[in-house]
């Protein structure tokens, strides 16, 4: 028996590319691959001026729900591990 396959987009920003690598690989290794898009966003700041920033569509085809929901947290560990490991 097949398990369904479903299709999912998770959105991110991040300017380290050995944060980035770690995201691809962590994907790669879960869910077999992955498709990655660059992106653009925006959004106005408190004095009204447009920040611009470049973003990425992480593509997901897997039958590993849970998975997927728990990808942004380990994205934002990812994140926050490379941070600390460059501020110590």
């Amino acid at each position: 028996k097949l398990n369904k396959m479903s299709k999912y987009n998770l959105y991110f920003a991040t300017h380290n590319k050995k944060q980035l690598n770690k995201i691809l690989t962590l994907s790669a290794d879960i869910f077999n691959g992955y498709t990655l898009t660059n992106s653009k966003g925006g959004w106005k700041d408190n004095n009204g001026k447009l920040i611009e920033e470049r973003s990425y569509i992480l593509t997901i085809i897997t039958d590993k729900a849970k998975e997927v929901e728990r990808l942004p947290d380990y994205i934002n560990w990812i994140a926050q591990k490379l941070l600390i490991a460059k501020t110590k």
